[in-house]
């Protein structure tokens, strides 16, 4: 069955506009190819994937949502995506438990040094422990105790365990460190305390703060360049403060991030096609002046939402 004009027509558009992001992928695959220059490499892909997915949403989606969303959709891999990354997990409770005496120097007072403290302080008071520096470093230390009995979390442990998890299973699991009678308050409120901290640490939300965000805005990312370039899959690299402890924390190689931007391409190609409709951002570029006269493949459920302006009378 051959398809039909309007289908052409707007398979045709689509590719005009997915076309602008080919020489994207030549350049990084030659740069793989020749192992240079990996910063760039992931500014090109972390830049490409990030506009293919705010065009994907809508205006008032925040973009590490849409992100996270659209790769976890389209590119392959979304158990991957929307697993937890032990070893950044366990860091994060490592270093706030190190932390904890500057940020709680009196009890029941705490104070926040910066952003990157807001998870901690927010899992902290949904549940029933005093504030106190001590009896904070106490469950920070049993949940790091319950992650790594079941999980790989740092250097030397056995190779058999997983550096992530299925965000229920990582949850369950540090639920069950807390056992004692006097820990029934707070293993029920746990259900609620935990799923908000865990998922600060899913390896897409990590890909989005840690790298396209560091690689954009911050200038440099830290990596082991050798691996960058071998690997075929996000590998966990040790990294050894001394002053706080030793973790794996997840890093992710060149190739498997083009081939992320591939799929994602490719897939939404396919879901693009098959609905018919092109979000606002998708239509304006395919159609460009000639837009008003292609509306019906315009995807009005994406359109923000247009509110009356009560302007001032001078």
């Amino acid at each position: 069955m051959n398809p039909s004009p309007r289908y052409e027509e707007l398979a045709n558009r689509l590719d005009t506009y997915l076309e602008t992001f080919r020489p994207t992928v030549t350049l990084v695959e030659d740069l793989i190819e020749a192992r240079r220059d990996p910063q760039e490499i992931l500014i090109l892909l972390c830049a490409r994937l990030d506009a293919l997915a705010t065009g994907s949403a809508r205006e008032d989606r925040s973009r590490k949502r849409a992100f996270c969303d659209f790769i976890a959709q389209y590119g392959g891999h979304r158990r991957l995506f929307e697993s937890v990354s032990i070893g950044d997990l366990y860091y994060e409770l490592g270093y706030h438990r190190w932390l904890m005496e500057g940020m709680i120097p009196v009890a029941g007072r705490i104070q926040r040094f910066s952003r990157l403290n807001q998870p901690i302080i927010q899992f902290l008071q949904d549940i029933p422990v005093p504030l106190t520096a001590e009896d904070c470093e106490r469950v920070l230390t049993r949940m790091m105790t319950a992650l790594r009995g079941a999980f790989r979390a740092f250097p030397g442990q056995r190779r058999t365990k997983s550096h992530s998890g299925k965000l229920a299973d990582v949850q369950s699991t540090i639920i069950a460190g807390f056992k004692g009678r006097r820990d029934a308050p707070v293993v029920a409120a746990l259900p609620q305390a935990l799923p908000p901290l865990l998922k600060t640490k899913t390896i897409g939300i990590l890909l989005y703060e840690r790298f396209r965000s560091e690689a954009i805005h911050g200038g440099r990312v830290s990596l082991e360049e050798s691996r960058f370039f071998r690997e075929e899959e996000p590998y966990w690299a040790s990294t050894e403060p001394s002053y706080f402890g030793r973790f794996h924390l997840v890093e992710f190689p060149g190739p498997f991030l083009l081939n992320t931007l591939v799929e994602c391409i490719r897939r939404y190609r396919q879901h693009l096609l098959h609905r018919g409709k092109l979000p606002p951002d998708v239509h304006f570029a395919a159609f460009d002046d000639e837009m008003m006269d292609h509306l019906e493949f315009l995807d009005e459920a994406l359109l923000p939402d247009t509110k009356e302006l009560r302007l001032r009378n001078d």
